[in-house]
């Protein structure tokens, strides 16, 4: 419904882990919409009363909104929030779950957020395209055995489908010429069915 009236919209809720779950929520959303979204960070505030509230508070405000985050920035923020980047350790493991978010983006995209990284973190920028990379290589290896899993699968299934109604189709031909055997008052016993088909009538009584 918003779409239909505007082409950006700005998120503001508390900086308590239920107003940041709504922020993804409200993402997710938008996400399936044309509508550009912006993230305000209240910069330590619990809520936008608390910047609104203060004498400087609408200035204030305007300035945060200038400064909102797209929902990718966002979304590294968030990820950087879980690690320590001021180790080794720290910025590599941030590094690996921003190179998987960048995969969702593209190429252009992908450039400048390298460029963003590798500015702040201090790391190469083709160092970290390269993680990028080999981790979407990785991805779409899993995704093609899965693939390739789920193909032997329905093959296999068609094929056992195939062979049920293959075996009915003989065992309707059986009972058809039993059927029209006993009609003609002509013994079963005199008529060239197989070993096979005389267990396979024993089990329908007709022996």
């Amino acid at each position: 419904l918003i779409s239909r009236y505007a082409e950006e919209v700005y998120l503001c809720y508390d900086s308590d882990e239920a107003g940041q779950k709504a922020v993804r929520a409200a993402l997710t959303l938008f996400s399936k919409t044309g509508v550009r979204v912006k993230v305000i960070m209240l910069g330590g505030a619990k809520d936008p009363d608390e910047i609104l509230g203060k004498d400087a508070g609408p200035d204030k405000f305007r300035t945060l909104m200038e400064n909102a985050l797209n929902a990718i920035e966002y979304s590294l923020y968030v990820i950087k929030s879980r690690y320590n980047v001021s180790t080794d350790d720290g910025k590599n493991n941030f590094l690996k779950d921003a190179a998987k978010l960048l995969l969702r983006v593209d190429a252009i995209e992908r450039e400048v957020y390298a460029s963003k990284l590798s500015d702040e973190l201090g790391v190469s920028k083709d160092a970290i395209l390269t993680t990028v990379n080999s981790i979407g290589k990785k991805q779409n290896y899993v995704v093609k055995k899965e693939e390739f899993k789920t193909a032997q699968k329905e093959e296999k299934a068609l094929k056992a489908e195939t062979n049920r109604d293959k075996e009915a189709l003989v065992e309707y031909e059986v009972l058809k010429k039993a059927k029209e055997s006993l009609e003609a008052n002509i013994p079963l016993r005199l008529v060239d069915f197989t070993d096979e088909d005389m267990v396979f009538l024993k089990n329908f009584s007709l022996l």
